[in-house]
């Protein structure tokens, strides 16, 4: 199911459920009470609006940073890796076609196997991990390369293993389930403040909460979807892989 038809259900069954319970409110009576108890719940809902609003904020712009955080890994990973193959001209021949013939298997398991396990939120396969460090054995440089040489080769190595393990901690960090509880316990909380209203008109309360409900549902989904910076709704892909793949022709 699409990532934006699967929100659009769950922030409409969202909506529908919180305009039936108002409706249910005003069956049961009490709008005059509420009425005057206006001005006091419109000072206490300002105020959880706003920490909650601080609270959100602060999740989602996280969130957002892992997804760059992700991406900029990525690109350093596989630009890592383009280093490491031309770098490889300072081998033997038999030792430069291994290297770069790993180089080529590891980029292919990146983009095939990896980037797949990463979107669907499942374990990636150890074979990547195997392939970097038999990439690693072999690109050892002999004794009659220049420090220059060497250094360039280990660099390039050490660039694609630091950015690889940040990429797969990236891809398992969840938001904690203390996190979810303070997110749906305020959001709830927001919401029931704006039962207590007493708002002269149905339509117009039924449009305030709905609307509130809407909007705090949306930052949620959008809450849990960042979580994953390699899911269906950031659209991460592996296109820098894919442009390295294509230098190694």
């Amino acid at each position: 199911m699409s990532v934006y038809l699967y929100g659009t259900l769950w922030i409409g069954a969202a909506c529908a459920g919180a305009g039936l319970l108002l409706l249910l409110v005003y069956r049961a009576g009490d709008h005059e009470r509420r009425e005057r108890n206006n001005d006091v719940n419109g000072l206490v809902f300002a105020i959880v609006g706003v920490l909650y609003a601080i609270v959100v904020g602060f999740v989602v712009t996280s969130q957002w940073e892992s997804v760059g955080n992700a991406r900029d890994a990525a690109a350093q990973e596989a630009n890592g890796l383009v280093q490491m193959y031309w770098a490889a001209d300072a081998l033997p021949a038999e030792q430069r076609t291994q290297v770069r013939a790993d180089c080529l298997a590891y980029g292919r398991q990146v983009r095939d196997v990896e980037w797949p396990a990463m979107s669907a939120h499942e374990t990636v396969p150890v074979q990547g991990q195997r392939i970097l460090e038999r990439l690693g054995r072999a690109s050892r440089p002999p004794a009659s390369a220049s420090d220059s040489q060497s250094d360039q080769l280990r660099d390039a190595l050490n660039t694609v293993f630091q950015n690889r393990q940040q990429r797969l901690a990236l891809a398992h960090q969840n938001l904690s389930g203390m996190m979810w509880f303070v997110l749906f316990a305020g959001g709830l909380l927001t919401v029931a403040l704006a039962y207590l209203f007493g708002v002269p008109g149905r339509i117009a309360h039924l449009i305030m909460v709905v609307s509130l409900v809407g909007t705090i549902g949306l930052l949620l989904y959008a809450c849990f979807q960042l979580q994953y910076p390699f899911g269906p709704a950031t659209d991460l892909g592996p296109t820098a892989m894919t442009s390295a793949l294509r230098v190694f022709g």
